[in-house]
């Protein structure tokens, strides 16, 4: 497949700026939000399924009130038509969890751009909740752990 230079000039313009608004967003500078998804936005993680901006400004500003820090670093994407695949890393800090201190999840986000507006209609991520929150608890985590283990 030949890949013309303004497509690909593209797909660098949307990959630039799912990396910058992922490590902008800090939970309150909604901006950032507006910049990078469609009003029509229908999200989906481990924990939720929701639909439209509004949702998803009152999902991220809870998702990130306990949140101290957190990075993205992203390791490849793939780029098909309107669709961005981001395989990444996240690494936070969360007031409760692993006692405050940075730890590390894999993931993947899979983000169809609209024609219409140039932004994202649809974020989907994939990721295991279990290395996210329950191992990063006291006591449960170590369950978690053990559990995870046994199945190897």
């Amino acid at each position: 497949m030949i890949i013309m230079p303004e497509e690909r000039e593209q797909n660098m313009e949307k990959t630039e700026l799912i990396k910058k608004c992922f490590n902008e967003y800090t939970g309150e500078n909604i901006e950032v939000l507006r910049e990078l998804y469609d009003d029509r936005i229908h999200f989906q993680d481990p924990l939720t399924d929701i639909k439209g901006m509004e949702e998803l400004i009152r999902y991220y500003r809870h998702a990130y009130s306990k949140v101290k820090q957190i990075r993205f670093d992203f390791h490849e994407f793939h780029v098909a038509g309107q669709t961005v695949t981001g395989e990444w890393n996240m690494t936070l800090s969360v007031s409760g969890l692993n006692g405050g201190k940075p730890y590390t999840v894999h993931g993947v986000s899979v983000l169809t751009f609209s024609e219409e507006s140039g932004k994202i209609i649809k974020h989907r991520d994939y990721l295991d909740i279990g290395s996210m929150v329950y191992e990063q608890v006291p006591v449960f985590g170590s369950a978690v752990r053990a559990i995870k283990s046994r199945l190897h």
